[in-house]
């Protein structure tokens, strides 16, 4: 059965953004652009994305999936479920990664609006661990007393490291390492009777 036109027009109009992306980097995209590669009118587009802005947030995130929410009832089989789908990502996926992020991490240097866009991408990805910090915390297995962000950011710093600036991934081993590590760093502080 074939797919509606409306969602073959949105299939073409993102794999055209994703194009002009990688060919020209975040600063290089343009609707009129991807409506002449896509052969979707302008008209179409913005009846789909409100502004472009809206449209580079959607294929972005085609590229670079976010992480999916996990919640498995424990932190240990949270933070697996989080390496597992590190460790799913492939060398291909990667370098298109690290090509869109750098693209828009560059871009938005010079460009405010690109900023906030980085910084809308950076809130819709980090929700789903802001979530599963929360739940570990009213399960007694985060210390109550840390700061939710600051808690991300040890749990996402790895991750960034590795994928993003050093474009390789982790090993089962180094996963497994990681997930002892980030549970230690986040263990409630034991209380003076229980030394």
């Amino acid at each position: 059965m074939a797919r509606p036109r409306s969602q073959q027009a949105r299939d073409k109009t993102i794999a055209a953004t994703i194009e002009v992306v990688m060919e020209h980097g975040v600063n290089g995209f343009t609707v009129d652009e991807v409506s002449r590669r896509s052969g979707v009118a302008k008209t179409t587009i913005y009846r789909h994305w409100p502004s472009g802005d809206d449209l580079l947030f959607d294929a972005i995130n085609t590229v670079i999936e976010p992480e999916p929410e996990p919640d498995t009832g424990s932190l240990r089989g949270d933070l697996k479920s989080m390496v597992d789908h590190m460790m799913a990502v492939g060398s291909m996926a990667i370098s298109s990664h690290r090509c869109m992020f750098v693209g828009l991490l560059n871009g938005s240097l010079h460009d405010e609006q690109l900023g906030r866009l980085l910084r809308r991408m950076a809130d819709y990805r980090r929700e789903p661990i802001c979530n599963m910090v929360t739940r570990a915390q009213q399960r007694g297995e985060i210390d109550p007393t840390i700061d939710v962000d600051l808690a991300v950011d040890i749990l996402s710093g790895p991750f960034f490291a590795r994928v993003m600036i050093r474009g390789e991934t982790f090993t089962r081993a180094e996963g497994e390492r990681w997930v002892e590590a980030m549970e230690a760093a986040l263990a409630p502080a034991l209380r003076p009777a229980e030394l």
